[in-house]
């Protein structure tokens, strides 16, 4: 049992229910244009699940197993074919060439292994298949990029493991999809400082 994971799985609803109204058109925008048999990595407690459309075939990977209840209930409601997974993205339990579509929402944030994760998703993703993505990125403001670094180390512990500063535009642009398309946004979450996301698609 990992007490953090329990911890962070007790705060996790109630922070995304506070910022949900604003995220609404960024799950639209991945897991709404997800097809064929589709993978979300990450799903936490199924928020994305009442986007996919209403023949997805899905499959979800989570590695921490207290949000499996609450993720449960959500997929019964939505009335998917869902198998729930428990495992690590960067050593994913699926067969090459398994998925048409691959979804995360804010989770390259927290995986462990960046690089790795990004292989598992290419290894198992079909060729032609598209990976949709939204996630929190570093600031390109390089005041603000240094604070983000300062204060990482602890926001990292206190989340459980989410990163402030990383590159994730870069690193998914460098990853050798066929085609890679993204678009930059600042989501206000009723702070001074609004935070930088990306949200976009690539192509296998």
């Amino acid at each position: 049992m990992n007490l953090n994971d329990k911890i962070f799985t007790i705060f996790y609803n109630r922070v995304n229910e506070s910022v949900e109204s604003r995220l609404v058109k960024f799950r639209r925008m991945t897991a709404g244009c997800a097809t064929g048999h589709v993978l979300e990595i990450g799903p936490g407690t199924g928020a994305n699940l009442s986007f996919y459309p209403s023949k997805s075939k899905v499959t979800v990977l989570e590695k921490n197993e207290f949000m499996f209840s609450k993720l449960n209930d959500v997929v019964h409601k939505t009335g998917l074919t869902v198998n729930l997974v428990k495992g690590d993205s960067f050593c994913m339990p699926f067969l090459d060439n398994s998925f048409d579509s691959i979804v995360t929402t804010l989770v390259l944030c927290m995986v462990e292994d960046l690089q790795s994760t990004i292989i598992e998703i290419k290894r198992v993703l079909k060729h032609g298949g598209t990976f949709y993505f939204y996630e929190h990125v570093k600031s390109r403001n390089s005041l603000r990029n240094k604070l983000e670094n300062y204060m990482n180390p602890c926001w990292k512990y206190l989340t459980n493991g989410c990163n402030l500063n990383r590159d994730l535009e870069r690193v998914l642009s460098d990853s050798g999809f066929t085609q890679f398309y993204v678009e930059n946004h600042n989501l206000s979450v009723g702070l001074p400082i609004k935070i930088p996301n990306i949200v976009g698609r690539a192509t296998l």
